[in-house]
């Protein structure tokens, strides 16, 4: 019989595998690399077809087709390494999980899981809106922006016969309420010198927007169904978590990329200029806020096709981040909370309004160009607030940033200092912007925003601006309308409230709060701090590197890939608020002998004390 001599590297069992294409018995002579013949090794003998079924399994004829069906080729993930698929299915599967918590609280925890001590967040607010902002802003939310114009829903004929109807009977009520707060009402600021500018016009904002709307409910609350059922919040707590990919790395990171480029141990080696993906974390404050259960009205359909990105839409920011001011960083928990907790049944936000004292910055006041630009401040400010808001309530309906909404949420927003008026509405129609959705994502939200109109028509204080109050009314009577879903929360499963364990329940409800609260020095009583570099280790042992006589000890010195080398990695731990440590209970229980030790002192003492007084002859004869 003829057989075939394969020659073949010391570890011919693998070689091997890949030879099953001989058929037919073969023999393979195993080399060490060393040209010398280390013996004969007889393979085993392969079928005579290029397939064979298992045994016990059988072929039947669907097992075969006339044309080759191939798996779909996914153009993100086809082209990934081993670890990079690894590394994305690990992702997905995290996504699954949050997705099937039962309640809000259980879906920021799990958020938050990745992260011991929080991530590593942009912090964005209200305080300033850079210079020509408005894109950076619509590019982080993936909102389209609609100036001068609001929905067509504040056209119709019965709103406007309706809010001209309550606006003739609103009118000295207010033009009275706005006289004395501008005019005639003596504040306890007016003469403090440490007051800034900003600080008193917010504080005059918010007296203005509370008379406003108390004058106003006092005449709807009793005529309009959902604002007598409203719930009013004053300066409520509004914050908002997401991840956001497609913006360009920092200089440092492109540095570091190149050094990671030259490393023999990192399993995934980026090109320097790759996107990256970072973490934002909104912290805002309205004014006011009015709650009601059902949300407002869709503005448009989500079939729209304002609600579709258009086609050849940079997905990848073209600047740095930094170049607009968003530069602040800080390590923070996921927190997302729309002015209320996830107990309330109003949950839906109607109305809020925002100040705009960050126009009265000095650098925005010495600047012609801020000047000019003051009307895209206030479109980036509208952008960001609405779309945290409703960012956070949709997490209240169980639709996490990973999961993508089933219908989408509308809201109302005024921004004003008691005497200029903003008005713009917003409509969330997505919210995955993450890196791993963000190119296959082909929905965008929605901002429609009118100019700055006065409330005031003359300088004077004394004529009332109609086409303002008919504004601010068709926004109090614009109706909200019930979910038209099946099932409108079909990610929740039972609320924290009905849990029937108590310690599972006390557990989430506790670290829940510490983290939303943000309360360092609680989440981390059992565990060290954060992992801090200090400023000299930053200048001599970082960005200069002199300090090599010493020992490689602190974390960032340590090779990459090496344990310990990324603390900030850590998981969170859930604490148990009944834990009380070994050294904790060492400490209560000598705490509690010192108290019973001083207490049985004290007793003696007292009892000494009148045992002398009883026993003394001499004194009872002189008395």
């Amino acid at each position: 019989m003829l057989r075939t001599i394969i020659v073949c590297p010391a570890n011919w069992g693998t070689h091997a595998a890949n030879c099953r294409a001989f058929r037919g018995n073969f023999l393979c002579l195993r080399n060490d690399g060393s040209g010398g013949r280390r013996g004969w090794s007889s393979l085993p003998r392969t079928s005579k077809s290029r397939f064979s079924y298992p045994e016990g399994m059988v072929a039947h004829e669907d097992d075969y087709l006339d044309e080759a069906q191939y798996p779909e080729i996914d153009e993100e993930t086809h082209q990934f390494s081993k670890y990079q698929k690894d590394k994305h299915q690990t992702m997905l599967s995290w996504h699954q999980t949050i997705r099937d918590q039962p309640n809000p609280e259980a879906k920021t925890l799990e958020i938050n899981m990745p992260r011991g001590y929080g991530y590593r967040c942009s912090i964005l607010n209200e305080e300033r809106f850079e210079y020509a902002s408005e894109s950076v802003y619509k590019f982080l939310t993936r909102s389209h922006l609609i100036e001068n114009e609001l929905p067509d829903v504040y056209s119709s004929p019965e709103l406007i016969k309706e809010a001209k109807h309550y606006a003739e009977k609103l009118r000295e009520p207010i033009l009275e309420a706005l006289n004395f707060e501008s005019n005639h009402q003596s504040r306890s600021y007016d003469g403090d010198l440490e007051q800034t500018t900003k600080s008193i016009d917010l504080k005059r904002s918010q007296s203005i927007v509370t008379q406003i709307n108390r004058v106003i409910l006092s005449v709807l609350g009793g005529e309009v169904d959902h604002l007598s059922n409203c719930q009013v919040d004053l300066s409520p707590k509004i914050e908002a978590f997401w991840l956001m990919g497609g913006q360009q790395p920092t200089n440092r990171m492109r540095e570091s990329r190149l050094k990671l480029q030259k490393s023999k141990f990192r399993k995934c080696k980026k090109n320097e200029y790759d996107p990256i993906e970072t973490p934002f974390q909104y912290k805002g404050s309205p004014l006011l806020q009015l709650r009601c259960e059902n949300p407002v009205n869709n503005f448009v359909d989500a079939n729209s096709p304002h609600c579709t990105l258009p086609p050849n839409t940079p997905l990848v920011f073209p600047y740095q981040l930094s170049n607009y001011g968003i530069g602040q960083v800080k390590y923070n928990f996921a927190s997302l909370v729309p002015g209320t907790w996830a107990s309330d049944n109003h949950r839906c936000s109607h109305i809020a309004f925002h100040p705009r004292h960050h126009l009265l910055d000095e650098a925005v006041q010495s600047s012609e160009y801020w000047v000019a630009d003051r009307e895209n401040s206030l479109a980036s400010q509208a952008i960001l607030t609405s779309f945290g808001r409703l960012l956070a309530q949709a997490l209240y309906f169980g639709f996490d940033q990973f999961t993508e909404l089933n219908y989408p949420f509308s809201s109302q927003t005024i921004i004003t200092d008691g005497l200029k008026w903003t008005f713009s509405a917003y409509q969330l129609n997505t919210i995955r912007l993450a890196a791993l959705h963000l190119h296959k994502n082909p929905r965008q939200n929605i901002c429609w925003k009118m100019n700055s109109m006065n409330i005031f028509e003359d300088a004077e204080l004394k004529t009332i601006n109609m086409t303002t109050l008919e504004t601010i009314l068709k926004f109090y009577l614009n109706k909200p309308k019930q979910i038209a879903v099946e099932n409108p929360t079909p990610y929740l499963k039972s609320p924290l409230s009905t849990w029937d364990d108590e310690t599972r329940k006390e557990i989430v409800f506790h670290n829940y709060r510490d983290m939303v609260s943000q309360r360092w020095y609680v989440v981390n009583y059992r565990r060290r701090m954060y992992p801090e570099v200090y400023e000299w280790e930053n200048i001599y042992k970082i960005r200069h590197q002199q300090r090599f006589f010493e020992p490689r000890r602190r974390f960032f010195e340590l090779p990459l890939d090496f344990p310990g080398r990324y603390p900030y990695d850590k998981p969170y731990g859930l604490i148990d608020p009944h834990f009380v440590g070994k050294r904790m209970k060492f400490l209560m229980n000598e705490l509690d002998a010192n108290k019973e030790k001083e207490r049985i002192e004290e007793a003696k003492r007292t009892q000494s004390s009148v045992y002398e007084v009883e026993d003394d002859p001499k004194e009872k004869r002189r008395k």
